[in-house]
C-alpha cells in the first residue's frame, strides 16, 4: 500500500475506484459485508458494482442477502431496480418487501408508485399509513395531492395533522411554497416554530417579506433574536431589513435593545446587517431584496 492510500474502508474503496482498481474496491467491500452483513454495507457494495457497470452482480448481492434473511434487502433490491429504470421488476420487489413487512416498505412502495404514474394506489397507501398514525409520510401525501392538482385536498390533509407533534412540517411547507400556497406555508412554518423548529425563523421571515407582510417579518426576526441558535443571524437580518425599508425609529430602538444584550456582543452582527442594507440601497451589494 502506498503512503497516499486511505486506510478506512469506504475512503480506500473510493480511492481504489478513482485509480481504476475496481476489482480491489469490490473485494474490500465484499469482505466488509462478510464481516458485517448490515443493510448499509450491502447498499455500499451493490451501488459500487452498479456504478461500475456490474449491475447483474449488484442484483445478485441483494438476492443473496434476501436468501440470507437480511431485513430490508428486498427494499434495497427494489430501489436498485428502480434507479435502473426496470420499473416492473422494481414494483414487484417493493410489493415483496411489503408482503414480508419490511421496515418502511409500504411508504417506499407508495413513493415508487407515485413516481411511476400510479397516483391513485399511492394515495391510498399513504392515507392508510396516516390514518394508522404514521405521520412521516404526510409530506409525501401532500406533495402527491398538490402535484395532481388537488391543492384543496393537500391543504385539508395538512391542517388535519399539523399539530400532531410528529409531522415533518418543513417539507410540507416547501410543497405549499412550490405550488403557490404561501399562506398555507406560513401557517405550517409558524406551527413548526411553536413546536421548537427554530431553524425556520429565517425561512418564515423570508416568505412573509416576499408576501409584503413587513411588520410580521420584523416581528419574526425580533423573536429570533431571543433564540440562542438563531440570534446572530437574526440580528444581522433585522439590521439589514430596517435599513432597506427606511424604518429609522425602529432601527434606533433595536440598536439600543441589541446593545443591552450580553454587553453589546451582537452589535457587530446588527451593524454588519445595516451596512449590507446600505450597500443594497446604493446598488453595490449584488444581493436579493430579502430579509436575510
Amino acid at each position: 500500500m502506498s503512503t497516499d492510500e486511505p486506510i478506512h474502508d469506504h475512503e480506500r474503496a473510493e480511492w481504489l475506484v478513482d485509480h481504476g482498481r475496481v476489482d480491489e474496491a469490490v473485494a474490500l467491500a465484499r469482505a466488509r459485508v462478510a464481516d458485517e452483513p448490515y443493510l448499509g454495507n450491502l447498499a455500499w457494495l451493490a451501488d459500487m458494482l452498479a456504478d461500475n457497470g456490474r449491475f447483474d452482480e449488484a442484483v445478485a448481492e441483494w438476492r443473496r442477502a434476501i436468501a440470507g434473511g437480511v431485513v430490508g434487502a428486498r427494499g434495497g433490491l427494489a430501489a436498485l431496480l428502480a434507479r435502473a429504470g426496470r420499473i416492473d421488476e422494481a414494483t414487484a420487489a417493493f410489493r415483496a418487501a411489503v408482503a414480508e413487512d419490511e421496515p418502511s416498505a409500504q411508504a417506499d412502495l407508495a413513493r415508487h408508485l407515485a413516481r411511476t404514474g400510479h397516483a391513485e394506489e399511492a394515495e391510498g397507501i399513504h392515507r392508510a399509513l396516516v390514518s394508522a398514525g404514521d405521520h412521516a409520510v404526510v409530506p409525501d401525501l401532500v406533495k402527491l395531492l398538490a402535484e395532481t392538482g388537488r391543492r384543496d385536498d393537500a391543504v385539508a390533509v395538512s391542517r388535519s395533522v399539523r399539530h400532531a407533534g410528529d409531522v415533518p412540517l418543513y417539507p410540507v411547507g416547501r410543497v405549499f411554497e412550490e405550488h403557490g400556497l404561501p399562506d398555507e406555508a406560513i401557517g405550517i412554518y409558524r406551527a413548526a416554530l411553536a413546536a421548537g423548529g427554530t431553524y425556520l425563523y429565517g425561512r418564515l421571515a423570508r416568505l412573509l417579506y416576499q408576501q409584503g407582510r413587513l411588520d410580521e417579518t420584523i416581528q419574526v426576526l425580533r423573536d429570533a433574536t431571543d433564540d440562542l441558535d438563531q440570534r446572530a443571524d437574526a440580528w444581522r437580518a433585522l439590521g439589514r431589513l430596517l435599513v432597506i425599508e427606511g424604518r429609522d425609529e425602529e432601527f434606533e430602538a433595536e440598536a439600543k435593545r441589541c446593545a443591552a444584550v450580553e454587553d453589546g456582543f451582537f452589535l457587530m452582527h446588527f451593524a454588519g446587517g445595516a451596512s449590507r442594507g446600505r450597500r443594497h440601497l446604493a446598488g453595490t451589494c449584488g444581493c436579493a431584496r430579502t430579509p436575510d
